[in-house]
């Protein structure tokens, strides 16, 4: 039955003015490509929000400290990381847990968070259980930073706490 109504179905695309594309599109992105020609643009409408939720429930991501980085430690695995979101009083936690490379000692692990730090805050140091606390704080933010052993190797824990924006 398609076979009988494939020139039918021809003659009336043709005759309503609809024409085949010249190339397939797949050609036509292979021709950009070659040419390094850009994609056609994208519809830029704005996006409309939906009237039931309010503009305030936009997600701002906290400024963290210049001393809050992954990399930091030459050599780290980073464990953990992450931030939580902001809770009633627009207060964010966010946290790092770095496995450090193999021979990394616990002094060089403090003398390495002391640096980083020693701009924004001086810290307080404490040992508790095997492990270097070093805590402290600024008129953004509140934080505590550890050095210490974990699974047989050297780990650095490194948080803060403040508001979401500055």
């Amino acid at each position: 039955m398609l076979l009988r109504c494939a020139p039918a179905l021809l003659l009336i695309t043709t005759t309503l003015g609809c024409q085949a594309p010249s190339t397939p599109p797949a050609a036509d992105v292979s021709a950009r490509v070659a040419t390094k020609q850009a994609p056609p643009p994208v519809d830029s409408q704005p996006i409309q929000l939906q009237a039931d939720v309010p503009a305030t429930t936009a997600v701002v991501r906290p400024v963290d400290p210049g001393w809050f980085r992954a990399d930091l430690f030459a050599g780290a695995t980073v464990i953990r990381q992450g931030h939580t979101r902001p809770d009633e009083e627009g207060q964010v936690a966010a946290q790092i847990t770095l496995q450090l490379a193999e021979g990394a000692t616990r002094d060089q692990c403090v003398a390495t968070l002391q640096a980083a730090v020693i701009g924004d805050f001086t810290p307080e140091l404490e040992e508790k259980d095997g492990r270097i606390y070093l805590r402290g704080s600024t008129d953004r933010y509140t934080a505590t930073l550890l050095c210490g052993e974990a699974k047989g190797r050297m780990t650095a824990f490194l948080s803060w706490r403040g508001p979401a924006a500055p």
